[in-house]
């Protein structure tokens, strides 16, 4: 799939739209809300995790890999799941690839760098990053 928005019709068919789209949200039963945004240099979906002049942004990626056991013949397929956090401030996007990258983002704000280092804020751990945004929205 190249990034599309793929949708199930009341005849069980799956659609897409002719023009593109750029957002989206959807509900479930449980009344959890998901929020998408089109962003990025692949201008891929992120899901919207903390919505602001700062959002914090998510994406699942999933690639197909290969590997080969020591001594033998035969290669597998595997699914390769990762996760990719980004920050939207000011129509900037930054891929939060490691922690040098996420003080880059804020090298020219004292209040969130110390924030970073008084909570232990990781680009491996969702729940600090969450809390970080939260609190730049609020400055």
């Amino acid at each position: 799939v190249n990034n599309q928005v793929i949708y199930k019709g009341s005849d069980g068919r799956d659609y897409t739209f002719l023009d593109e789209v750029v957002a989206f949200d959807f509900n479930l039963e449980n009344k959890q809300q998901f929020n998408f945004v089109k962003a990025g240099t692949d201008k891929a979906y992120y899901q919207v995790l903390v919505n602001g002049e700062k959002k914090l942004l998510k994406r699942n990626v999933k690639s197909i890999a290969e590997r080969k056991q020591y001594s033998s013949a035969t290669t597998e397929k595997f699914i390769q799941n990762r996760i990719k956090y980004a920050l939207s401030i000011g129509g900037n996007f930054i891929e939060l690839s490691d922690n040098k990258r996420l003080l880059e983002a804020f090298s020219n704000d004292e209040k969130a760098l110390d924030f970073i280092k008084a909570n232990k804020v990781s680009v491996k751990k969702e729940e600090t990053l969450i809390k970080l945004a939260t609190y730049v929205n609020t400055l």
